[in-house]
């Protein structure tokens, strides 16, 4: 189905796509789980391979950011890291919910970790997967690629960091040739990265709009300290993008969390390491104690 979200201050009205997962009579029955997706630019595939087993959990609510997907296009200009946190506090409003629980990877994490500061009085557990603080991420990013990566490899990422994808093709040879640093457990072979299905456009407008611009300077660091909900962050020790340390510095300074890094897992975590990736988020969902 697709949402209207309101004009405000910052951004003009658009339609968004969402897809709804409950067991429960309504809506909001049991917990309700908005799933953040990454990026930028991504969009609600990203957690077609799991969003079932969080059924068991939770009634979910699946998106494609503004612009992005099944979403109405929009210029990047309104598709920045804050227009997204906003925009999550929109589609809360649209259905009528007091407080939700957030999950995001990724860059998901980021806009997550950023609605956890604006908008506390509206969230109950934050889910933070593979996440980040600030724009530092990039450096040890660019750290460990000099460590672990080839020298194709090493090229290829010149086009993240700049911003300078030509389209999706582009984008999506990117993956295949960076695939053994997100994915690092051999057993899953040349597996891609899950980043969208073949029908559901990456939008790479987007992507390069945020490593060009506002990626390079966010910065939540000297907030972390005001998150007061309970928080799950789950990294993986081989993250070459989203490097664990960053994972460390949110366990030291946010009040009530609970830091899982999982050994020999990248990136796309419930791919390297599903089974302890779904125990660590079923026994967070599962406690009865709040915020």
């Amino acid at each position: 189905m697709k949402i209207t979200i309101p004009a405000r201050a910052d951004a003009p009205k658009t339609t968004i796509f969402v897809e709804i997962l409950k067991k429960g009579s309504h809506l909001g029955s049991r917990q309700v789980t908005l799933m953040v997706p990454g990026g930028p630019g991504g969009n609600h595939a990203v957690y077609d391979s799991i969003k079932n087993d969080l059924l068991e959990l939770s009634d979910l609510i699946l998106f494609d950011p503004r612009g992005c997907g099944y979403s109405e296009y929009s210029s990047p200009e309104f598709c920045s890291l804050n227009h997204y946190i906003n925009d999550i506090d929109a589609i809360r409003k649209y259905f009528n919910l007091s407080e939700i629980n957030l999950m995001g990877g990724s860059y998901g994490a980021i806009a997550s970790l950023g609605y956890a500061i604006q908008y506390k009085e509206n969230i109950k557990r934050l889910l933070l997967i593979a996440g980040v603080t600030s724009y530092r991420f990039i450096e040890t990013a660019k750290n460990n690629l000099k460590k672990r990566g080839t020298l194709e490899q090493i090229k290829a990422a010149e086009d993240l960091w700049n911003g300078t994808f030509r389209d999706a093709q582009h984008f999506s040879e990117y993956y295949k040739i960076m695939s053994s640093l997100y994915i690092y457990n051999k057993n899953n072979g040349n597996a891609l990265p899950p980043t969208t299905k073949p029908n559901i456009p990456y939008n790479i407008e987007i992507t390069n709009y945020g490593f060009s611009k506002f990626l390079r300077d966010f910065d939540f660091e000297s907030c972390l300290q005001d998150i007061s909900c309970e928080t799950l962050i789950l990294s993986g020790r081989n993250d070459w993008i989203n490097d664990s340390s960053h994972a460390t510095l949110m366990a030291d300074k946010i009040p009530n969390n609970k830091l899982v890094i999982l050994e020999n897992c990248g990136h796309f975590i419930w791919e390297d390491q599903r089974e302890k990736f779904m125990k660590a988020i079923i026994k967070f969902l599962s406690e009865k104690r709040g915020c």
